[in-house]
Order: C-alpha cells, then sequence, then structure tokens
C-alpha cells in the first residue's frame, strides 16, 4: 500500500499518519478494508449462484431420471391388455361410486328460494333490498340476479326475482 499524497510505500498495519509527507492514513486504511469486504460480498455472492445452479442441475437430472421411470412404467402397462383392464375396471367401481356420492351429497344442498316482487311507484332497489334483506346495500344482488342495466331507473310494475 503507498501514500496517496507522496506515493511513499507505507507499512500494512500503520495507521495515524504517513511518516514521509504527514498525510492521514485513517481515511486510506477505512477504504482499503471496505474494498476488501465488497470483494468478499461479491466472492460469497457467486459461491451462492453457483451452489443455486448446481442444486437446480442436480434436481433437474432427479426429475429427468424419475421420469423415464414412469414413462417406462408406462409403457409396461400399455403392452398388457389384462392390466389395462383391471385399471379400466377399478376406474369403472371408483367413477360410480364417487358418483353416488355426488348424488346423495346433491340433495343435502338446499334449493335457493324465490319469490316474485313487483315495483311499487317511488320504490328505489335499495329500499326493496332494505325490507327484503335488512340491508340496502344487497340491491346489487337484486340487479344481478334480474340483470337490470341500470339500477338508478327502475319502472313501477317491474318484476323482479327475489332469492332469499
Amino acid at each position: 500500500m503507498e501514500c496517496p499524497v507522496c506515493k511513499k510505500p507505507v507499512p500494512e498495519g500503520m495507521s495515524g499518519s504517513c511518516k514521509h509527507c504527514g498525510a492521514d492514513l485513517e481515511a486510506l486504511h477505512m477504504i482499503t478494508r471496505l474494498q476488501r469486504t465488497d470483494k468478499t460480498k461479491t466472492m460469497l455472492m457467486w459461491m451462492g449462484f453457483l451452489l443455486c445452479a448446481l442444486f437446480l442441475v442436480l434436481w433437474l437430472v432427479l426429475i429427468l431420471r424419475d421420469g423415464d421411470a414412469v414413462i417406462d412404467d408406462q409403457t409396461a402397462r400399455q403392452s398388457d391388455p389384462a392390466i389395462m383392464q383391471q385399471e379400466i375396471e377399478q376406474l369403472q367401481t371408483m367413477n360410480n361410486h364417487l358418483r353416488k356420492q355426488a348424488d346423495s351429497l346433491a340433495s343435502l344442498i338446499p334449493k335457493p328460494r324465490k319469490k316474485e316482487y313487483v315495483v311499487s311507484e317511488g320504490e328505489t332497489l335499495f329500499l326493496i333490498a332494505r325490507r327484503i334483506y335488512g340491508n340496502g346495500l344487497r340491491y346489487v344482488d337484486i340487479v344481478r340476479d334480474n340483470r337490470i342495466g341500470d339500477p338508478d331507473h327502475i319502472r313501477a310494475g317491474t318484476k323482479l326475482t327475489i332469492y332469499y
């Protein structure tokens, strides 16, 4: 390391001022330490990147190797008609079982109740929603269910379907 002022060599461990010109060397030592820290961080970053790349390559190799085993297993099954027939029967049994479960669960779902409502003179969808649902902000449900284009202009005598 050399003094930035007189360009004479300065011993590495020397701090304070240069013995040749008297320049303050503390800043020079701080800069040197920071440069070493930056080099260390950069080196660690590259090592981490290379380690991640190595793990990615190993992971891909394992997946590709296991994928070949799956393909070989499927090819073996396709070549044996008895195994294929057995798998078809198992799938059909599972399908029938799932259909029965779906049918029994469908009967448990309550059907939505609905009623017809005729709009009176001076009523708004907000007032109708507050009367039926207890919350006027649910007028958007009425708009959606009845496909109303402009909720601000509703005519008296309009028939609405209200789900509750």
